[in-house]
């Protein structure tokens, strides 16, 4: 007797219209408990947000084609997503074609990955994703785990990612277009200190501070990172050591 029932399903979010289409295929898997207390509700980070804000009883639901195997199930999830055109389409929830490992079953082609690199999203939607999101609350038990992975994270691991984002913004230029954009907001504030405390101000009432003993500019502070001996200026350098360093010992 098989430990599993692979499946694929359809899931409608009826206030906003958004569309997700996914399989299960694990060990366990069992159609008769999708979408029921203590079954399965999909994947899907984007389908649970809707489900924390808006409830089960907001969806359609339900299971579409039952499957002998794992693969038949994670080829049919790729045909149909391919067939619906889901990564072009706003209303659809998906991020990729599925398949095997979550990714494309097989290569993507070059049509494909361009559709994927060029699509913009509406205004509609992004309103959409925006409402979805409104309120969520992120717990302290989950805030602990994402600070026990970035502290945790193997130190080769950080430094091949912070390398890829080094190469990648070598040589890049910002256009007069964005160069004014930055303008108007750096100059919209100014920074201010007393020795002791240090905002940001509306320049308009600079010359009021400055005549209470103010002065223009942060404080400076220099300190070193305990773990690896970097030093540098505080407001910048916890970003990456201290608590956060990857030298500190577990």
């Amino acid at each position: 007797m098989s430990d599993r029932t692979p499946y694929t399903y359809f899931v409608l979010h009826i206030p906003t219209g958004l569309k997700y289409y996914g399989s299960k295929y694990g060990k366990g898997a069992n159609p008769k408990t999708f979408w029921k207390p203590g079954g399965y509700f999909t994947s899907s980070v984007k389908v649970k947000n809707l489900l924390e804000d808006y409830g089960s009883d907001t969806f359609r639901a339900e299971v579409r084609k039952t499957f002998m195997s794992p693969d038949q199930a994670l080829k049919y999830e790729y045909k149909f997503l391919h067939k619906v055109k889901a990564l072009t389409k706003d209303d659809w929830l998906n991020d990729n074609y599925g398949g095997e490992k979550f990714r494309n079953y097989g290569p993507a082609n070059a049509k494909t990955l361009l559709a994927q690199r060029n699509k913009k999203q509406s205004p509609e939607s992004n309103i959409k994703r925006s409402n979805s999101l409104k309120g969520r609350i992120i717990s302290d038990e989950t805030r602990q785990k994402m600070s026990e992975v970035q502290k945790t994270r193997p130190r080769e691991k950080e430094e091949e990612r912070r390398s890829k984002i080094r190469d990648k913004a070598l040589g890049r230029g910002h256009s007069d277009e964005t160069k004014s954009k930055l303008s108007e907001i750096f100059s919209g504030t100014k920074w201010i200190n007393n020795g002791t405390n240090q905002k940001a101000i509306d320049p308009k009432n600079l010359d009021q501070y400055l005549s209470e003993g103010w002065k223009l500019g942060r404080i400076l502070t220099t300190v070193t990172c305990p773990h690896c001996g970097k030093s540098g200026v505080k407001h910048n350098i916890v970003r990456r050591h201290f608590d956060k360093c990857t030298s500190k010992k577990i």
